[in-house]
């Protein structure tokens, strides 16, 4: 177990770097999804 501690000491940017853009992109893609309240629902029940 210390030799894979050592790895990941050791190559820090190559198991960062995945994590850090995978969470830059759902980041981007919560603050520009349009996620509306249910004013925004495109779908209309007039029976209700």
């Amino acid at each position: 177990m210390t030799s894979f501690r050592q790895f990941l000491a050791e190559n820090k940017l190559w198991w960062i770097t995945p994590i850090v853009v995978v969470a830059a992109f759902v980041i981007y893609v919560l603050v520009t999804s349009d996620a509306g309240g249910a004013g925004d629902s495109p779908f209309e029940y007039d029976q209700y």
